[in-house]
C-alpha cells in the first residue's frame, strides 16, 4: 500500500498562504465571510500585501490526476491565480510560475487551482480581486512497514 499526499500548502491549516505573507494575516481584519455579501465595482486585482483580509479557501474536491507518478515522486509547483469578488478563480488567469515539472503533474495543479472556490480578500469591507500565487505539491511515498512484535 503507499501513501499519496496532494498539498495546497496551508489549505490545511487554515490559511491560503504561509509564512512570507504572515504580516498580511496579523493584521486586523474582519472574519474571512465578512465581505463576500459585498463585492465592489473595483476590476483592479490586488497584490495580497494590499487587501485587509485574505482569501481562503471555501470549497475545494479532492484532485484529478490523470497520471500517477511512480513511487518516490515528489513534485511541486507554483501556480499564480486571481481570486475574483465572488470567490471563484479567474480561469483564464491561472498559469504556473517559475519552474515545471515538465509532467502532466503541471496541468492537473492547474485543473484544481481553477476549481477551487475561495472566501474572497477583502479591501475597505468590500470584495475585491486579488493575486495569489500558491506551491502546489505532490508526495507518493511508500507506507510505512509495520514495526514486527
Amino acid at each position: 500500500m503507499r501513501g499519496i499526499t496532494w498539498v495546497l500548502a496551508a489549505a490545511v491549516t487554515g490559511s491560503l498562504l504561509g509564512a512570507p505573507f504572515a504580516h498580511a494575516q496579523q493584521r486586523a481584519r474582519p472574519s474571512a465571510a465578512s465581505c463576500a455579501a459585498q463585492p465592489s465595482s473595483d476590476t483592479a486585482v490586488y497584490a495580497l500585501e494590499a487587501v485587509d483580509s485574505l482569501p481562503r479557501i471555501r470549497k475545494t474536491t479532492a484532485p484529478n490526476f490523470s497520471v500517477v507518478p511512480a513511487m518516490g515522486t515528489q513534485l511541486s509547483v507554483r501556480v499564480a491565480f486571481v481570486v475574483k469578488q465572488d470567490g471563484t478563480v479567474d480561469r483564464s488567469s491561472v498559469r504556473l510560475v517559475g519552474d515545471s515539472t515538465g509532467t502532466a503533474f503541471d496541468q492537473d495543479a492547474k485543473h484544481w487551482i481553477a476549481s477551487l472556490v475561495f472566501w474572497p480578500a477583502c479591501r475597505a469591507g468590500r470584495a475585491v480581486r486579488a493575486q495569489v500565487v500558491q506551491p502546489v505539491n505532490y508526495n507518493q511515498m511508500p507506507a510505512r512497514p509495520s514495526a514486527l512484535h
